[in-house]
């Protein structure tokens, strides 16, 4: 089913003109109380014309046509039952915004705008008033104005790019798609559907959701996005494919092997951890996050060490100089331990481990009462006490963890930027 939505005012001539041309099916004319009879006399020539009367037509009256608000409000109170009750989608629809008092036209366009993308006015080869007056009868044409969406992607390019900047993608992903369904250009059209399509994945794999739930979906677009690049010229572009392939070399590394003996997943979340604190300013996630990086870490370079977890580690593993400290954490089985962070890191020492003699070093911050990242991570919110972590807190944090492991920032998973086309 097609539909027109239309403003009522001057001559009725161009709105049964309008009525003619789209054929629509479904009508609602937008009018004062002082212009809503000129539906008749538009019926009447719209039926002189030879056309038929479209079998659904309505009427939105505004109360105060001089009202801005007023006229806004009539739309937006009646436009979306309309489209429910008479099946319509945005495709189906074309805005007609020639006649009707000013404050009409502007809230016609206003609330048009964003939502349908395909908006049309009648002209004339004549006018009276020496041209500058009314379409002369007879004389009508229609113009097809450019599809808003069009007019307004640039701002919406920007828009996206903060977003990514803010780790909304998700917000830039759902807006792509509302683009991707409503322009006309087959290249902006495959731009919009890559930004919906990879976001919308790189959203989930931001919020830890399972693999099978996006990486398909990643790789499928990947793959497309790959072929449309043969023969571009544009570096933003090839740089923006660079970009997707090395995310999706990480997120290919996350499908190896256990999680728990995958460094990929440390790293997924320590940038992670990065864009809670330097995106959303979200400091206490920021550190919980940090904070579990350090423990899978140290549990990595246990088994390196060992070959064993330090969930379920092996009594007669434990070196005889920590046998009786290390007591306190046999487990049910009389036979294994459960070994926490602090005690893991004096068995690395043990073991003599390169990291863990830093960490218990004399001028290490990690051994300093009051100062260590971790005690003060265990005195938030979110740990076991009532101090907020501030942006200096996870500022520290960071730095030392990366100094401590000899993690370069520059190699972590970044999420691509939108190019600036």
């Amino acid at each position: 089913m097609r539909g027109l939505i239309i403003s009522v005012g001057g001559s009725p001539a161009g709105q049964a003109y309008s009525i003619c041309d789209s054929e629509a099916e479904a009508v609602v004319f937008f009018a004062s109380k002082e212009s809503k009879d000129k539906v008749d006399e538009i019926k009447t020539k719209v039926e002189k014309a030879g056309s038929c009367w479209p079998k659904l037509a309505e009427i939105i009256i505004t109360p105060d046509p001089n009202s801005l608000e007023e006229c806004y409000n009539s739309l937006a109170k009646a436009i979306p039952d309309w489209l429910e009750r008479n099946q319509l989608n945005a495709q189906d629809v074309v805005v007609d915004y020639t006649g009707g008092m000013k404050s009409m036209i502007a809230a016609l366009v206003l609330f048009c705008v964003g939502r349908f993308h395909k908006f049309v006015y009648v002209s004339g080869y004549e006018r009276d008033k020496e041209g500058l007056g009314n379409v002369k009868s007879g004389s009508e044409y229609l113009v097809l104005t450019s599809n808003p969406y069009s007019i307004t992607l640039g701002n919406a390019l920007m828009r996206w790019r903060r977003y990514i900047d803010l780790a909304r993608c998700e917000a830039a992903a759902e807006e792509a798609h509302e683009f991707e369904q409503a322009l006309d250009d087959d290249y902006w059209k495959f731009i919009c559907a890559t930004i919906h399509e990879m976001y919308d994945a790189i959203a989930k794999y931001d919020k830890f959701a399972p693999l099978t739930d996006y990486k398909a979906q990643f790789f499928r677009r990947l793959k497309l996005f790959r072929s449309f690049c043969v023969g571009q010229r544009r570096e933003c572009v090839s740089k923006w494919l660079r970009d997707f392939e090395a995310l999706g070399s990480h997120i290919e590394a996350l499908s190896e092997g256990e999680k728990e003996w995958n460094r990929e997943w440390i790293y997924a979340l320590i940038a992670n951890a990065i864009r809670r604190a330097e995106a959303e300013r979200k400091y206490e996630d920021a550190v919980a996050r940090l904070y579990a990086s350090f423990e899978r870490l140290v549990k990595l370079e246990v088994y390196s060490h060992f070959k064993e977890n330090t969930s379920k580690f092996p009594l007669n593993k434990v070196p005889g100089s920590l046998k009786d400290k290390f007591a306190k954490y046999i487990d049910d089985d009389g036979k294994t331990l459960k070994i926490p962070l602090a005690a893991a890191m004096g068995l690395l020492k043990s073991a003599g481990s390169p990291v863990a003699n830093e960490y218990f070093g004399d001028e290490s911050i990690w051994n300093k009462s009051g100062e260590s990242p971790l005690q003060r991570r265990n005195h938030s919110i979110l740990a076991h006490g009532y101090n907020a972590v501030q942006e200096k807190d996870y500022l520290t944090f960071k730095k030392h963890l990366f100094d401590l492991w000899s993690i370069d920032e520059n190699k972590l998973p970044r999420i691509p930027q939108i190019p600036n086309f």
